[in-house]
């Protein structure tokens, strides 16, 4: 064998191994787990485990369910290191967890789905190592405006300024595509959430969106400036979504979730948390322990609104496959889970 034929091997030899070694984006490895070169393999439970965390933004009440839950798994398991970063939402975590800057984040079903599939804003760059730890709550699109612009349909935006949501987050996509898709177009104030706050209090913009729990906290601050109205997503604009979102559900919220309102509808997602195949069974077991069992009494003292939530039921409805120690838990908890979540990583217990 000539030396320019060992050396074109040795190269082709090399792209391989990069390849079967990378993530969705090439550098992602996963948990970071301390283990000196050299020494006896340790068991899983005893390595460190370095994980961050890409949660919401500071001012959301998921921000505090992720921190007391992460607090509470630490506890639980001390080789467990949590690091809370504050994100833009679903969409920008899924990024992160793609790129390895997160090594876990917060989801939704829609944006797992594209990023995924490869579609949206991952056109062209599917993600079939994405795995889904659980889904925890069905977040809720919310579309408020100030009483006295006597708005009550998505469609009298037209030519109004608007918040479509904080920039880069799933509710401004979401909010931008519904509008186009309904033949509106808004005057769109582009900016974070404290931005549209400030704007919507000073009365620079009459509309606001938001998603999350109902109530949201950021909402209700709102209303405490001013009075509003939740905007009603009709039947007819449900079915016109679906056909963009297919993952959508219509949520009813009742009367009373905030003050002074009726009944109303909107659209909304399931939420939880996603991370890669690349983070091993044990730490996804443990993580969803953690919520399930160890740390449930210290994050539903920081969120209430979730304590009632059936998690398990709707870690079930996922669409991609879960992760392999999420499978270990329903297993154990002898649920049937259905053979497309199973990823092919999993190993049974």
């Amino acid at each position: 064998m000539t030396r320019t034929l060992r050396t074109g091997m040795a190269a082709i030899l090399c792209i391989i191994v990069t390849v079967l070694f990378s993530g969705c984006s090439g550098n992602n490895q996963g948990a970071q787990t301390d283990q000196p070169a050299g020494e006896t393999q340790q068991p899983e439970s005893a390595r460190q485990v370095n994980l961050t965390w890409g949660a919401s933004s500071s001012t959301s009440p998921f921000y505090a369910f992720y921190a007391s839950l992460a607090s509470g798994i630490q506890k639980a398991n001390p080789n467990f290191n949590i690091t809370i970063q504050e994100t833009g939402g679903s969409d920008d975590n899924a990024k992160r967890v793609r790129e390895g800057t997160c090594d876990i984040g917060s989801c939704s079903m829609e944006s797992d789905l594209k990023s995924y599939n490869g579609t949206g804003a991952f056109e062209g760059e599917p993600c079939k190592d994405l795995r889904v730890l659980w889904y925890d709550h069905v977040s809720v699109y919310q579309w408020a405006t100030a009483q006295s612009s006597n708005i009550t349909d998505l469609t009298q935006f037209d030519g109004q300024y608007v918040s479509p949501g904080g920039a880069g987050t799933s509710q401004a996509t979401v909010s931008k595509d519904v509008f186009e898709l309904l033949g509106v177009h808004p005057k769109y104030l582009e900016g974070n959430q404290s931005v549209a706050g400030d704007a919507f209090q000073n009365r620079q913009i009459v509309g606001i969106a938001k998603l999350g729990p109902t109530p949201d906290s950021f909402l209700q601050q709102m209303q405490a400036t001013q009075p509003i109205n939740f905007i009603n997503v009709t039947d007819e604009q449900y079915r016109k979504i679906l056909t963009i979102y297919p993952a959508m559900q219509l949520v009813k919220v009742p009367a009373g979730a905030y003050e002074n309102t009726g009944e109303w509808q909107s659209v909304g997602m399931l939420g939880g948390t996603q991370a890669l195949s690349s983070l091993p069974q044990d730490a996804g077991y443990k993580l969803i322990k953690g919520l399930m069992e160890d740390a449930r009494a210290e994050w539903e003292a920081a969120y209430p609104q979730g304590a009632a939530t059936d998690i398990l039921a709707l870690t079930l409805q996922a669409d991609t496959p879960l992760h392999a120690g999420t499978v270990q838990y329903l297993v154990e908890k002898e649920f049937d889970v259905p053979k497309e979540l199973i990823p092919p990583e999993y190993k049974p217990a």
